[in-house]
């Protein structure tokens, strides 16, 4: 009354909940694993995390991407990945899987991404995975093809920085680009790419895709003569169920 101020149950409640945690430590504190973590602060605020989906990407109405006529099923590739590496830095610590799968390249080569920011971006997100304790396994792009032949420079690049960065940081890498090369033989006629359009993979490409990144997660050389069978059986696959084809053995 005295400064014009009106006190509600909850000012009275909160300071009596304050005085609580300072008597009693242990219900101020939490546990991480086997430790059991005190504050030495009394924090009343309530604050709840905000989870965003990562992927698939939700689309996004925007009339600037009108003149992206070949791609109409996506936004434009630099808004993808302005957004990604956001949401991959927000969902990571969040969501906090065993292993995240890095890949990239192909919807980079759209924009004709310089390669070292691809290295940075991919760099970023090794860095953040890690920070949270997150395994990140690398993936090549698949190659391009027919009418996005002029891409493949970008995509030779983006490979390379790959490997490069899969050997600086010690991870592991799935060999997309190679498995594309020995299943299809001839990428113009390649039956794992959507064409004409020849950039990304159809239904077929994908499955490919993972077959490899599933060998290299189970530690087996798809591209050996056995890898294909090794994996099949790791999997609990019939025979002959494995789409990617081994490298080609020399004639002795």
């Amino acid at each position: 009354e005295t400064h014009g101020v009106g006190l509600g149950f909850m000012s009275f409640f909160t300071k009596a909940c304050t005085m609580a945690l300072e008597e009693l430590p242990a219900v101020n504190a939490r546990i991480e694993g086997k430790e059991i973590v005190y504050n030495d602060f009394v924090n009343t605020m309530t604050q709840e995390p905000t989870l965003r989906q990562l992927l698939p990407l939700q689309p996004i109405e925007d009339d600037r991407m009108a003149h992206h006529w070949d791609y109409i099923y996506e936004p434009a590739a630099k808004d993808i990945l302005d957004q990604l590496l956001v949401r991959f830095i927000e969902s990571i610590p969040v969501r906090r899987p065993d292993i995240v799968i890095v890949s990239g390249g192909s919807n980079d080569a759209i924009d004709q991404i310089n390669p070292s920011d691809f290295f940075r971006s991919v760099q970023t997100m090794i860095n953040v995975a890690r920070a949270a304790g997150v395994t990140p396994v690398l993936a090549s792009a698949p190659p391009a093809c027919c009418q996005a032949s002029g891409f493949t420079p970008f995509i030779e690049a983006y490979d390379r920085q790959f490997v490069d960065l899969a050997v600086i940081n010690e991870v592991e890498i799935a060999d997309v680009g190679r498995g594309y090369f020995n299943t299809c033989r001839d990428l113009e006629t390649c039956f794992l790419l959507n064409r004409p359009e020849g950039l990304h993979p159809n239904s077929e490409g994908y499955d490919v895709s993972s077959e490899i990144i599933m060998a290299t997660l189970l530690g087996i050389d798809l591209f050996a003569p056995d890898g294909p069978a090794l994996l099949e059986q790791a999997l609990g696959l019939p025979a002959g169920s494995v789409k990617t084809q081994p490298d080609d053995v020399p004639a002795s």
